[in-house]
Formats: C-alpha cells, structure tokens, sequence
C-alpha cells in the first residue's frame, strides 16, 4: 500500500524483445532518482529486465502486440515494482519462489533454467507472485538503506518544529 508522499509511475511496452532495453533505461532513471545507490539502481534494472524477459518468452511465447505494465511506486522506504501482463499462467519449480529452505535463496547453486528468478530473489528483499482474475502479477520490493544524513535533517526539522 502506497504512503500519502509515495510517487508512482506506470509504463507499458509491448510484448516484442526490443522494447525491453529502453524499459530498462527509464527503470534505472526512476531508481537513480530514489535513494539507491548507482550499484543498487542497475540492479534493479536488471530484476525488471530479468523479469520482462521471461514474461515475453514464456507467457506470451515470443508473440509481439501484447501488453506488458510496469508500475513503480516510490515510498518513504522502498521502491515497489508491479509487474503484470496477460500470458499465460507461469509455472515455476517446487521452491523456486524463495520458500523457506529453498536452496537458490539459501546461496545454492540456481538451476539451468530460472537463472533470472536467481537474480530478482538475490537483489529484491521481497518478491511475490500470484494469477489476478486474468493477469500475472508479480511484485517486486527493495528497501533504501538506512541515510544518516536524512534522518539528521529529519530530526533537525522536527527540533526546529518542537521548539
């Protein structure tokens, strides 16, 4: 859920490969615009390219003129990337996901295939995904590290306030 100073952005491509590189660019411009670090924002940038990639291969099997929405929602303390597309229904091995015990999340070797997966669950703090009526949805969430400088200024104003 969205704070009241959360500030939110939704781009939609179209389900052709080489839309994705220029939805990356305006990914890392949104995180370069938030408190993540320069490191922080490519890889996230990576995580949604990660992502998109796999919605166009394997729910819409390469096939162009279909509709892929990427809305980011900057909070107080994180970034949220929503993700959702029409394709079919994705499928992903037992434990794939980040349930307790799975060895990709635990610093295991990933599998062949599901090597993007390996990616977003190494970068992002959260990760869900679920079918909504007729949509993929997958949600992906990474918290800002801890500004001491903000929050000294943040204290500053709320002495400046109290006083």
């Amino acid at each position: 859920m969205a704070d009241s100073r959360s500030k939110t952005i939704t781009l939609t491509i179209d389900s052709s490969l080489e839309q994705v590189a220029l939805l990356g660019v305006a990914v890392q411009a949104v995180c370069l615009y938030s408190p993540l670090t320069e490191m922080e924002a490519y890889q996230v940038r990576l995580c949604v390219v990660e992502a998109v990639n796999n919605i166009i291969k394997h729910a819409y099997a390469l096939e162009a003129n279909h509709p892929v929405e990427v809305t980011m929602t900057l909070m107080d303390e994180r970034l949220s990337i929503d993700l959702r597309d029409e394709g079919s229904v994705a499928s992903f091995p037992e434990g794939l996901l980040g349930r307790e015990g799975d060895s990709i999340k635990d610093g295991g070797d990933p599998p062949e295939q599901g090597y993007g997966l390996h990616i977003v669950l190494s970068v992002m703090e959260n990760v869900r995904f679920e079918r909504l009526g007729e949509q993929n949805f997958l949600r992906m969430e990474k918290t800002f590290a801890p500004d001491p400088a903000r929050e000294r200024a943040d204290e500053s104003v709320i002495r400046n306030v109290a006083a």
